[in-house]
């Protein structure tokens, strides 16, 4: 269920309202059926797309409103059996509905409708007219503008409708993980920060008096500084990049990949600080030595980390980059680290060349941390992923492969087909793979796979060292 903080979270903080809006009305166009979207009470979130006349001059009357509202609250009301279609319970027209919720939260309503068929009483809605107040010959004549549709295509588009509130319960959920992701890593590089920027105020003031150390202290301080603006860059990276969407999961294992350094680096500090506060400086000259190369330890480490988030964070369209294979898939298992230490093992079956080729480094990096990720999650326990890379004179071709539970024979034909995905609702869109697959097209290669249900998959990358 949803953190006490996000109790009341709402649609309009989870999906762009304008971006809705546009796919609404070209549903609504598409359809022939007015839309709209509304509050799990009925109130209107969205402006409605295609109304009819005759349902505009009901909502012009005090009660038809209030019936209006109340028919939405009831044919949108929360269900994930399947859409809800009926006679609205204002004017009579036939209505559609599906819920939209994310974690258990109903947080809105997508409402279709405002047809006639030949079933309807035509006869019974014209009565309602004088039991709301609506002047009855307008009525009449609004009446003959309202879309005929037969009962089974509306229940069709009712039908299309469910699957699309679902994709909206999907992403919402989406966007509320990489809001609570987004939160938790503001706060762990604030704290860090915090302790960082405080270990440098600290090693100045002991600079000041180890005057015949200045010298090395002085580099180690430069590169915390550097250290801590790469940190600070990566953050302001992941907060506005759309690409830290794939790297929301991964947040926590950064930041305990990000500690093991840091430790380096206040451990080194401690035993300074003890020795500067007994003033043993010449009889600890040794403890000095390995304590500065503890801090230079650590923030290699570090630097090597942050260089590792820069990579993900890039957004060159150019196809002309120098991408050296072997270290984008190095990086990628870096990313992942935390996810497969002591539960799988990683076998690298690398050519013994490097492998150069022209492209998108940071694309590149998309989907090999994609197809990783992938084949982690497909091992439940403990497992082995084996990368293999081989190269010809014009390409190279990359195997992934794991031991995890595999894919069936029917989804192995569409696992690149957009929005296919096999995963729990809010653990994947089914975008990944279908992003990946074009991707490598965009550089001339080829994306295939081999599995069977219980003996794991394999993944093959194809591609041309030249775009």
């Amino acid at each position: 269920m949803l953190n006490e903080k996000f109790l009341n979270i709402e649609f309009t903080d989870l999906i762009d309202i304008e971006t809705i809006q546009r796919f609404q009305d070209s549903f609504s166009d598409a359809t022939g059926v007015a839309s709209v979207i509304t509050k799990p009470d009925g109130t209107p979130i969205t402006k409605p797309s295609n109304f009819c006349s005759l349902c505009l001059l009901i909502r012009k009357t005090k009660k038809g409103l209030s019936n209006c509202y109340n028919s939405d609250a009831v044919i949108g009301r929360q269900n994930q059996e399947g859409p809800i279609y009926q006679k609205c319970l204002s004017g009579g027209l036939w209505d559609g509905g599906a819920s939209i919720s994310v974690d258990g939260k109903h947080i809105a309503n997508w409402l279709i409708g405002q047809v006639l068929n030949k079933d309807s009483d035509e006869k019974r809605i014209l009565k309602y007219a004088k039991e709301i107040g609506a002047d009855e010959n307008e009525f009449k004549n609004e009446l003959q503008k309202v879309t005929r549709m037969p009962l089974e295509q509306f229940k069709k588009v009712v039908n299309s409708l469910f699957i699309f509130a679902n994709e909206l319960s999907d992403k919402a959920y989406q966007n509320l993980q990489l809001k609570i992701h987004q939160e938790h890593l503001e706060i762990l590089v604030k704290e860090k920060t915090e302790e960082l920027e405080a270990a440098i105020e600290e090693l100045r003031a002991t600079n000041e008096e180890l005057h015949d150390k200045s010298e090395i202290i002085n580099k180690q301080n430069q590169s915390l500084k550097t250290t801590l603006n790469e940190l600070k860059e990566a953050q302001a990276q992941l907060i506005q990049s759309e690409k830290m969407a794939s790297l929301g999961i991964l947040t926590a294992g950064v930041a305990h990949e990000i500690n093991n350094p840091l430790n380096y680096i206040m451990g080194a500090y401690v035993g300074l600080n003890k020795i500067h506060s007994q003033k043993s400086y010449q009889d600890n000259s040794e403890t000095l030595s390995v304590l500065i190369d503890s801090l230079k330890t650590g923030v290699d480490r570090a630097a090597n980390i942050v260089t590792g988030l820069n990579y993900f964070s890039r957004n060159s369209k150019s196809l002309n980059e120098d991408c050296e294979i072997h270290s984008i898939i190095d990086n990628c298992l870096t990313m992942l680290h935390n996810q497969t230490k002591h539960r799988i093992s990683v076998k690298k079956d690398y050519c013994d060349s490097e492998i150069l080729i022209t492209g998108n480094s940071g694309k590149l990096h998309q989907v090999f941390l994609n197809v990783l990720s992938n084949a982690v999650q497909a091992i439940h326990q403990k497992g082995e992923i084996t990368i293999g890379t081989k190269t010809t004179h014009d390409n190279i071709e990359v195997t992934v492969k794991d031991n995890g539970e595999g894919i069936s024979s029917e989804n192995l034909k569409k696992i690149t087909d957009p929005f296919f995905t096999t995963k729990q609702p809010g653990k994947g869109t089914g975008l990944g793979l279908s992003i990946c697959y074009n991707i490598i097209k965009e550089h001339k290669g080829e994306l295939s796979f081999k599995s069977k249900l219980g003996k794991g998959t394999t993944v093959i990358i194809s591609l041309s060292k030249t775009t």
